[in-house]
């Protein structure tokens, strides 16, 4: 998923109203369910069950779009010293329902969405900017022609992020972008009539 910094306006939107949505699930569950300590569980009342149902449906796109906005979706967890264990990196959104054995309030993972909802809502105007911009929509498409070659080979079982992480992958794809820019440029130079003198320029005939 794209960071919020590189996301037209209505995709910004629609971000914000998943998290929207989210977040009022996650509330619903939370309020209409108690966790008994005796029984190590939650007793759901109707609203939480239909609130737990539609959280299961959304959850991973909720993760996806809070680590989209730069904020790290875990909070580092230290079991108590009578108990004893190592320290782990708990997912917040992604163990919503197991946040009671780790002792972690779901205000927490509310304020976790509350955070990414701010970003979004503060990238509000650059979004607006990017989408009015013809040179970010066409840088855009430059981004998804050097990629061809790679979905390709990730269509047939490649590890394509690998390959794209990879010194050999950036260098061809640095070479693949200029091969379209080069032809925007002689376009450009022909249209003006300095393309023979750019020729010239070089020694080419």
């Amino acid at each position: 998923m794209n960071s919020y910094k590189d996301i037209p306006l209505w995709e910004n939107s629609r971000r914000r109203r998943a998290l929207e949505e989210f977040r009022s699930d996650v509330i619903s569950y939370f309020n209409n369910s108690r966790y008994l300590w005796m029984a190590g569980a939650r007793t759901e009342e109707t609203e939480a069950v239909q609130a737990r149902q539609r959280i299961n449906c959304t959850v991973d796109q909720a993760n996806r779009i809070i680590e989209a906005a730069g904020i790290a979706p875990t909070v580092t967890w230290t079991p108590p010293p009578m108990f004893g264990g190592h320290v782990q990196r708990i997912y917040l959104i992604l163990n919503l329902f197991e946040l009671d054995s780790y002792q972690i309030s779901a205000d927490h993972a509310v304020a976790l969405i509350e955070r990414a909802l701010g970003v979004y809502q503060s990238d509000r105007p650059a979004a607006f900017r990017r989408t009015i911009n013809p040179l970010w929509w066409l840088f855009r498409g430059l981004l998804w022609f050097v990629r061809i070659p790679f979905v390709l080979l990730g269509a047939v079982g490649f590890d394509v992020a690998r390959m794209e992480g990879s010194a050999l992958g950036k260098l061809f794809k640095a070479i693949f972008a200029s091969v379209p820019l080069m032809a925007a440029l002689l376009t450009i130079l022909d249209r003006m009539g300095w393309l023979p003198a750019a020729k010239s320029l070089l020694g080419i005939k």
